[in-house]
């Protein structure tokens, strides 16, 4: 059967995008969640690394910028993915759902910030994606100020989420 993704027999570790800097450098989430996926990465090298995100707030498509950083980290070019359709957590999480049936991936890990990782999970349940096969890996915590501020935002794309769900525009 064709698939519009790459076979990852062994696994797959997929980072959540958030926007690069107006330059195009990675940004300090972009930094800490790539960090994270290249901890996980070099405990078990087989898997692929999948990298999620359009270019949303600027011009620099957000995976594009964290692959670019994976490889100056080491990561050979043949275990990096980009894709660079993706604008919302809701549309990765969909992706996700539709990579474990399309290549019956045997486990994927998702990355992204400890905040971030409860609303994926519910998008991901929502999307009736296989939560058997999903694990998740947080980055480090953040200052209280900025877990403040991340909470806040969360909140925020929580209620849309929910809203988006209850009119029906899941």
């Amino acid at each position: 059967m064709a698939t519009r993704y790459p076979l990852a027999p062994s696994g797959v570790i997929m980072v959540l995008g958030s926007p690069s800097l107006d330059d195009g450098r990675a940004s300090p989430v972009q930094i800490s969640r790539c960090a994270q996926a290249l901890a996980v990465w070099r405990r078990d090298p087989q898997p692929l690394i999948g990298l999620l995100g359009a270019a949303v707030k600027n011009e620099h498509p957000e995976s594009v910028t964290m692959a670019d950083w994976l490889k100056r980290a080491g990561v050979p070019a043949d275990r990096l993915w980009t894709e660079t359709a993706t604008r919302t957590t809701r549309d990765q999480a969909l992706l996700i759902r539709d990579f474990i049936q399309e290549t019956d991936t045997p486990n994927v890990t998702v990355v992204s910030s400890s905040a971030h990782l409860r609303r994926t999970r519910m998008l991901l349940t929502r999307a009736k994606a296989d939560l058997s096969r999903i694990g998740f890996s947080s980055t480090e915590k953040p200052r209280p100020w900025r877990q403040l501020r991340d909470w806040i935002y969360e909140a925020t794309a929580w209620s849309k989420d929910w809203t988006r769900t209850l009119v029906g525009r899941w």
